[in-house]
């Protein structure tokens, strides 16, 4: 890929984070990059992270796994069910470790809820006190909202600016910051906010794009090529395994139609049929993400994958 040399001198010392729609290429070109920069793979996808759904989450081939090192793709049970701040929680922990073997991480993903996660540091938060929370939704009650609100204006009054006294949530929060950390919220919301930005500087967000035409196009030979690779096949071995129609991980978009094909409610035609539309659909979902994200780089797929 030509372009590529570029692409890693613009990302210098940055990690790199791949993202766009489903079936655009993102496995592919991260692979390519992982080659120059020495690089290990850490999967930011909420579905290629259970085991034994290969084909269905399209999770990279066995020889794209041998190839290059590839993290949190496969490793749960059907029934695990993991939150975006925990997974976060995972990506670092992988960060941390490919950083200690001298390799650059490299993530990449379409989940942008998990993303958004990783990028925005979600999982820092200052931790809640139930007894204190009680305390203060007692005074409210007691006292009545507006004295509660005069209470938070002499201990920060920038905050106590944007905070309606009928706003009991916030006034609430605010007021268990305080008395959890004895210092003013808008003080603590202001470093939380600079600690984010840092955060997000550490990475470097490379968008694929496509045209629509040619992304549903790709979407099309996609699903074919599962169809053809044994997904109805890699269902009806799960469910034999033990793993239930209701789990968490069969949730994942097309498996039910999978499932029904297998139980005979269904024709696989007919599934085929709904599942492209469905993931169709998704990928205008995570379009409107990503157009919505700080995007350091978009790349056209069309010109440069050609």
């Amino acid at each position: 890929m030509k372009i590529l040399p570029s692409i890693i001198s613009a990302i210098g010392t940055k990690i790199p984070v791949v993202t766009g729609p489903t079936a655009i290429g993102k496995t592919t070109f991260a692979i390519s990059m992982a080659y120059t920069l020495n690089g290990e793979i850490v999967s930011v996808d909420s579905r290629q992270v259970y085991r034994g759904f290969s084909i269905g989450t399209a999770q990279p081939s066995t020889d794209d796994l041998n190839s290059v090192p590839h993290h949190l793709v496969g490793i749960l049970d059907a029934e695990s069910v993991v939150s975006s701040g925990k997974y976060a929680e995972w990506v670092q922990d992988c960060i941390g470790g490919i950083r200690s073997r001298g390799h650059r991480p490299i993530l990449v993903g379409g989940s942008f809820l998990y993303l958004h996660s990783v990028l925005s540091g979600i999982i820092r938060k200052i931790d809640c006190d139930p007894r204190i929370r009680q305390n203060i939704q007692k005074d409210i009650d007691t006292l009545g909202s507006d004295k509660i609100a005069e209470r938070l204006a002499r201990i920060d009054p920038e905050y106590a600016k944007i905070v309606h006294p009928n706003d009991t949530k916030r006034l609430t929060r605010a007021l268990e910051i305080y008395y959890l950390t004895g210092r003013p919220p808008s003080e603590i919301f202001r470093e939380q906010q600079n600690e984010d930005h840092q955060l997000r500087m550490q990475y470097f967000i490379i968008g694929l794009k496509s045209q629509r035409s040619i992304l549903m196009n790709r979407i099309e030979k996609r699903i074919d090529g599962m169809i053809a690779n044994g997904w109805l096949q890699e269902t009806r071995e799960l469910l034999l395994s033990g793993v239930r129609p209701s789990s968490h991980a069969m949730q994942s978009l097309g498996y039910q139609h999978m499932v029904e094909v297998v139980l005979g409610k269904r024709t696989l035609e007919d599934a085929v049929i709904i599942i492209k539309q469905k993931t169709r659909q998704f990928a205008k979902k995570q379009i409107t993400w990503m157009n919505k994200m700080a995007i350091d780089l978009v790349l056209d797929c069309d010109s440069n994958f050609a």
